[in-house]
C-alpha cells in the first residue's frame, strides 16, 4: 500500500497549536523545539474555572487548530 500523506497546500511558515491543560507539562519545551525549527507557535491555555471559561477556551482552541498545520498535545507526568 502506497499512501501519499503530503499535503498539496504549501505554506511559508508552519503554524503549530499547542494545548496547555491541567495535567500537561512541557508546553514551553515543545514550543521551543518547534520555534527553533522555523514554526510559528501558539500555546493555548484551556481554562476551566467556570462554564464561561470553558466555552471561551473551546472557541479559542478551535480557531487556533483551524489556522494551524500541527496540533500538539505535550506530555504529562505519570505516577
Amino acid at each position: 500500500m502506497n499512501l501519499n500523506l503530503k499535503s498539496k497546500k504549501t505554506v511559508d511558515k508552519v503554524k503549530v497549536s499547542i494545548l496547555a491543560v491541567t495535567g500537561t507539562n512541557c508546553e514551553w519545551d515543545t514550543m521551543d523545539v518547534f520555534s527553533e525549527n522555523g514554526a510559528e507557535v501558539s500555546i493555548n491555555l484551556f481554562r476551566n474555572k467556570d462554564r464561561k471559561d470553558i466555552d471561551n477556551s473551546i472557541d479559542k482552541l478551535a480557531d487556533s487548530i483551524r489556522n494551524s498545520q500541527i496540533f500538539a498535545i505535550p506530555g504529562g507526568f505519570y505516577g
